[in-house]
Formats: structure tokens, sequence, C-alpha cells
């Protein structure tokens, strides 16, 4: 006798078999944002000094690379793969070590765990960490956006227009549409978008990332240079004070 199976009980069937496999499905995205941070606005402690020391100084460094949606629902751990930096070749992990450091004091491995864990997952187009993570050093290094702006004549630890920066922006990726963030006027961060494929190509943001930019009609684009001196008049300052 042969027992046929209705069609949700096979469904069910193969929920568990894929529960127990661990075969959860990337799900599927529109774009990606690619965000870039400006370490000299938001650094903390001694990751300042770490990333003043380092080629990354007065560059601009990864965030994230972040499958997106066009509506209101984003993907996030698609998948159980846990980060691993075994997973990574040696070339690979001294990259990130420079260009995609953790500048907030979280440490590097919590940082790299947490952008795999909620966007790598879901990167569908990618195999793996190895090829994730390359893939975004390789975008950053391809447009290597603060010698573009300086080359515009862009200056540094100078007021200007958000417009015009982010026009800047536009002309290196050469699609329109970009965002920026600010942290008391000073430029903290960068987000653009590309195709959702593994090549990366830059198009427009949607507005709903726009929009999101925190920096009001004004921004400063400030040096690592500046903010030591910041620092060092904030110890002045301290010394003064303990001293009186």
């Amino acid at each position: 006798t042969v027992t046929v199976m209705s069609g949700t009980k096979v469904l069910a069937l193969v929920a568990i078999f894929c529960v127990l496999a661990n075969c959860a499905a990337a799900e599927d995205f529109d774009y990606f944002v690619f965000a870039l941070q400006w370490p000299p606005s938001v650094c903390t402690g001694s990751n300042c000094a770490t990333y003043e020391k380092s080629a990354a100084d007065d560059q601009f460094t990864v965030h994230g690379l972040w499958a997106s949606d066009y509506g209101s629902h984003q993907p996030s751990q698609c998948t159980d793969v846990p980060f691993s930096e075994n997973s990574l070749s040696s070339s690979t992990l001294n990259n990130m070590k420079v260009y995609w450091p953790s500048v907030t004091g979280s440490g590097d491995e919590s940082f790299w765990s947490h952008e795999w864990t909620k966007h790598g997952t879901c990167a569908s187009v990618f195999n793996g960490e190895e090829q994730f993570f390359a893939a975004a050093l390789q975008l950053r290094n391809s447009f290597n956006l603060a010698n573009g702006l300086r080359s515009q004549g862009i200056e540094m630890d100078r007021s200007m227009s958000t417009s015009d920066f982010i026009a800047g922006v536009e002309k290196i990726t050469g699609v329109k549409g970009a965002a920026a963030d600010c942290t008391r006027g000073d430029l903290s961060a960068v987000r653009v978008c590309t195709k959702p494929s593994a090549s990366l190509e830059f198009t427009p943001c949607p507005d709903s990332v726009v929009q999101r930019g925190s920096c009001s009609s004004s921004l400063r684009w400030p040096s690592s240079s500046e903010k030591k001196e910041m620092l060092l008049k904030d110890a002045e300052m301290d010394t003064v004070i303990i001293a009186n």
C-alpha cells in the first residue's frame, strides 16, 4: 500500500528537516547600502591613536555592507552561520584590521561579528565570510572616497554646504543619491548604494536612505590632526581645572 501525504504534511516535514540541517535560506533583497565612517568624528579613547597611526589615517573606513529592501522590512540575520576569523584569509583579516576597524570601543571581533551576523548572512550573492568582507574592502579601495573628494578641492576643517559635499560624493560614484551623517556638525559617515550583485556596481540610493542623512544644511569635514589638537586642548583644560 502506498501512502500519499498531503501537501501540508510534506511542507511541514521539509521545514523540520531544514531546522535540523540548519539550511535556512538567505532572504532576497533589492540593493546594498555601503556605509563608510569617518573615524576622526567618532573614534573614542585608544581607538583614535590606533587609527591615526595606521595606513587609514585621514581615510574613510568601512562600517558595513547592508543588504536592504525598498520596503519597510529590512533583511537581518538570515542564517545561523556564526562569524569566525578562521574563515578569513590572512590578507583579508589584515586589511580589515586597518580599513574595517572598530573605532568606538566595541573591539574588532565583536564589531565584525555583528556586521556578519546581522548583514553578511543576508548577502546571498557572496559565498561566505571571505567573499563578503573581501568584496566590501575592494569596493572601498576602488573609489577611495577621501582622496577623490580632496582631488575635487573639497577642503577639510572648513564649513561647507552639505549639498556641495554630497555632490562631490556623487561625482565619484557616478550616480545620484547618497547620504551623509554628522555628529555635532562634523561629518561622521557617508552612505552610498550598489546593485544587489557581487559586482557591487553603484546605483542611486532610494529616498528612504538619502532622507535619513542627519547633517543639516552645512557640515565640517574634520581632519585627524584637528582631532588631536582638540584632545590636547581638552587635556590642558583638565590640567588647569585640577591645578585650581
